[in-house]
């Protein structure tokens, strides 16, 4: 980025640390995929030490690494196969959109899918061949919804794995049995550094009259779903309509092959949730440049 005239922008970062036992400030290495949009020219790249200014709490953290080139990503499509799932989207909506996202990425990604039902798994392996994605697309909906579990699944099967991560969920956002915690899937998230992107509709609408345990109020677990994604540093690709234009697909590719991967170092003290801001720093001549990650850190005790 050229230097110019300087612009600040704050931000609210997510990102997951642990503090060492019985250490008041123990360092920690965090990871966040970040990206910058502009008004005129779309995504950038070429952030450096210099544009960026983290903190965590009110502690600064000192970047120690950043990725900007476009590097395979590891992808993950989580179909909901449910009962409730039946006619919700348009007939070949789900190959469509799949297809078009294979076509737009990179062309070394690797992907994987999983199913969401009353007995969520993974029913495809790591693979680079966009057909055998393809295949696996439900075309049968049936039983509850444990999503959480589904989830959990997922962002377990890619723990670990280098670079950067994004799962892809097409589901109602329903979830309805199980006993996996929302709370477990935001520390997942965090720990591992995965976006989830969702092509869910209607996310805001109240939870049907038969509603069950998992209801606290009504609906509550759409508003939790959608702070989910945004903590993920993902988001609704689609909402409240039924479809999906070519301009959000190539949105979300674009904003997933430029994103910057950055590393930092932190002292932390106390576990719990933290905010984190960044600023940006040395815009020049970026039009209303607008950083996107995730909105807050977990701290381990």
């Amino acid at each position: 980025m050229n230097n110019g005239r300087a612009a600040a922008l704050s931000l609210v970062l997510v990102i997951i640390c642990k503090a060492a036992p019985g250490s008041s400030a123990a360092p920690a290495v965090l990871k966040l995929a970040v990206s910058v949009r502009t008004e005129d020219s779309g995504y950038v790249r070429g952030l450096t030490a210099s544009n960026l200014e983290i903190t965590v709490g009110d502690r600064p953290c000192l970047i120690t690494n950043i990725s900007n080139s476009d590097e395979p990503i590891t992808v993950g499509f989580i179909f909901d196969s449910s009962g409730s799932m039946r006619q919700w989207y348009p007939p070949g909506f789900v190959e469509r959109v799949v297809t078009q996202f294979i076509q737009a990425s990179h062309p070394a990604n690797r992907y994987f899918a999983a199913e969401v039902n009353d007995a969520p798994m993974i029913i495809q392996d790591f693979t680079a061949d966009p057909s055998q994605i393809l295949k696996a697309i439900p075309t049968r909906f049936r039983g509850a919804t444990d999503f959480y579990t589904a989830l959990r699944t997922a962002l377990r099967f890619v723990e670990g794995l280098p670079g950067k991560k994004a799962l892809l969920l097409f589901t109602d956002g329903e979830h309805n049995i199980g006993q996996v915690d929302i709370g477990v899937i935001q520390q997942l998230v965090s720990a591992d550094n995965t976006q989830l992107y969702s092509f869910a509709k209607s996310l805001l609408m109240q939870q049907p009259e038969s509603r069950d345990t998992n209801w606290n109020t009504r609906g509550s677990l759409n508003r939790d779903f959608r702070e989910l994604l945004r903590g993920s540093g993902g988001d609704v690709v689609l909402s409240e309509r039924k479809d999906v234009t070519a301009t959000e697909l190539k949105n979300l590719v674009s904003e997933l092959r430029h994103q910057a991967l950055i590393e930092c170092r932190v002292d932390v003290s106390k576990a719990g949730w933290k905010k984190v801001k960044v600023r940006l720093l040395n815009a020049g001549n970026l039009k209303k440049p607008r950083i996107h990650s995730r909105d807050r850190i977990y701290i381990r005790p």
